[in-house]
């Protein structure tokens, strides 16, 4: 098959330059329009006429680019950069002449056309895909906050909004793993609210509730950052503190004990707890380690209760 020859003269080119599906314009190296395509006129909803008559860049963009610069002053440079590297891409802001105002993505293309510098400019119009960008970002930002909220709730106990048995028992798990790999130190405190069957029998629930929400803002409040202060089930509170030997576990109890019995409980006027402290031994799981404390804890309560009692 023979190739069909063709000699393409200036107003071939100009059909093929009019036809173009991109808007473009041809501008003379101070911005100042020569020619547009069809495409472009159509975009910005100008007449040949208007838009031959001295047009530049700024009179199809607002006075400021969304960076804040001067649309003629960043246009000038703009083509200046152009002409230096052949070709730059940016964004821009445009305005039709209706106002409406619209964000492209402009390619610049410098050509020496017999010995004079000019430049192509084609425009595409990015509105809808940035509000498309926008709109993901939007989205994937709002399942981010769900997800951590969805975190949250697998680790927080819903009535306290302390951290569950399940968090726990993973911190416990760590604890012990970094005893095992580096001998460090932990303890554990178990809390029992003393009497807690009769405030929900003499009271009722709800009052039953509020008491083991107050207690945990108490154990919340005068915990360490480190500690990790949870319900372990019921009306009784396990708190992990990293860091920590048998005494000091001992000494942050009893202090934890004082708050607990001189707080004022709305209802109850005042509630008591007993609690059990254990640290962790050479050789020792997890399990073990909350066996020896919730023995200590029975102890405290045999005992007489309101109490904090030290695991052997």
């Amino acid at each position: 098959m023979k190739r069909l020859k063709l000699e393409f003269q200036i107003d071939d080119y100009k059909t093929l330059f009019d036809e173009a599906v991109m808007p473009m314009v041809i501008t003379d190296k101070y911005g100042y329009f020569i020619g547009c395509s069809r495409a472009y006129f159509k975009l910005f909803d100008y007449s040949d006429k208007q838009v031959f008559d001295n047009f530049h860049p700024r009179d199809v963009s607002p006075e400021k680019q969304p960076d804040g610069r001067d649309s003629e002053e960043k246009a000038i440079e703009m083509i200046g950069l152009a002409i230096e590297q052949r070709r730059c891409s940016f964004e821009w802001m445009h305005k039709q002449q209706n106002g409406i105002e619209f964000l492209s993505h402009v390619t610049l293309d410098a050509i020496n056309l017999r010995g004079n510098e000019i430049v192509r400019a084609t425009i595409q119009d990015i509105t809808e895909q940035k509000m498309l960008e926008r709109l993901v970002k939007e989205r994937t930002k709002e399942l981010e906050i769900k997800t951590r909220k969805l975190e949250l709730l697998a680790i927080t106990d819903p009535l306290t909004n302390l951290y569950n048995r399940n968090r726990i028992d993973e911190s416990l798990i760590q604890e012990v793993s970094r005893y095992k790999r580096y001998n460090s130190i932990f303890s554990v405190i178990l809390i029992d609210i003393d009497h807690f069957k009769k405030i929900n029998d003499n009271y009722g629930h709800p009052v039953g509730d509020q008491v083991l929400i107050e207690v945990s803002r108490l154990l919340k409040c005068h915990s360490r950052e480190i500690d990790i202060v949870g319900r372990w089930g019921g009306e009784e509170f396990l708190i992990v503190l990293p860091e920590s030997n048998l005494d000091d576990a001992n000494t942050r109890a009893e202090y934890l004990r004082i708050h607990i019995e001189s707080h004022y409980f709305q209802e109850v006027s005042s509630v008591t707890a007993s609690i059990g402290v254990a640290a962790i031994k050479k050789g020792e799981c997890n399990n073990k380690l909350i066996a020896r404390a919730d023995v200590a804890l029975y102890k405290a309560k045999n005992t007489g209760r309101n109490l904090v009692c030290i695991a052997e």
